[in-house]
């Protein structure tokens, strides 16, 4: 199940990134990021394993989408670190996933965002960062709520557990 949500939101977020354009006002695409909060509790007791996986999806997000190496796959351990801080003590419900959601996307973006300004490739400008962040939400905020409930019903009905 781990790899197979991994691999849609790899292919999705290829697909709605060639779909929608670049330069849009609501909806800028973060799928990888947020499947990291779903396939946390599928590691249950597993938590160096997921931050491995963490990693190796960041690499991969690295190669097939960037072309640099190591740069998201250690944003993505951060972010997986954050992600099974927060999970640990929460419940994961609807509500928690959402909330989650947006955590990862600002810390998603104030990462990429810092780390492109220090080595001069944007002009420091917060409002820049500002409209990264909220152009972001809402359709990630989405594909989490939906990729959560899908999952969800299909670990209910194969009997796969997970962490509550």
């Amino acid at each position: 199940m781990i790899p197979s949500i991994i691999i849609i939101s790899f292919i999705l977020e290829n697909i709605v990134s060639n779909i929608i354009p670049v330069n849009t006002t609501l909806f800028n695409v973060c799928f990888v990021p947020i499947s990291l909060i779903i396939i946390y509790p599928y590691f249950n007791k597993f938590n160096n394993k997921y931050l491995v996986t963490c990693f190796i999806t960041g690499l991969c997000y690295d190669l097939i989408f960037t072309s640099t190496l190591f740069f998201y796959a250690i944003i993505f351990l951060v972010i997986g670190v954050v992600i099974k801080y927060i999970c640990n003590r929460l419940s994961i419900n609807t509500i928690s996933i959402s909330i989650l959601s947006i955590i990862v996307i600002l810390l998603y973006r104030v990462f990429v965002y810092f780390v492109l300004v220090v080595i001069n490739y944007f002009k420091y400008d917060f409002n820049y960062l500002l409209k990264s962040i909220y152009s972001s939400i809402i359709l990630n905020v989405i594909y989490a709520i939906i990729i959560y409930l899908i999952t969800d019903y299909i670990s209910k009905k194969l009997k796969i557990q997970k962490k509550i």
